[in-house]
């Protein structure tokens, strides 16, 4: 079985701060490791990925 290839990073900037990360935009993804998920609302699936400390702050203002 042939192994699918792994996606090159792309770099991204925060929605929220402007902060420049990386994103595999697959299982690989830093956020695939956190220990927490958000729910995406229709909001949010307007924007683009959150940078790992403001994903961070986004959990914990949920869990509040």
């Amino acid at each position: 079985m042939a192994e699918s290839p792994q996606m090159k990073p792309r770099s991204l900037n925060c929605c929220r701060c402007g902060t420049a990360f990386a994103c595999t935009g697959d299982i690989t993804c830093w956020c695939g490791a956190v220990p927490y998920r958000l729910r995406v609302t229709d909001i949010d699936a307007q924007r683009d990925c959150l940078c790992p400390a403001c994903l961070r702050r986004a959990a914990i203002a949920t869990v509040r």
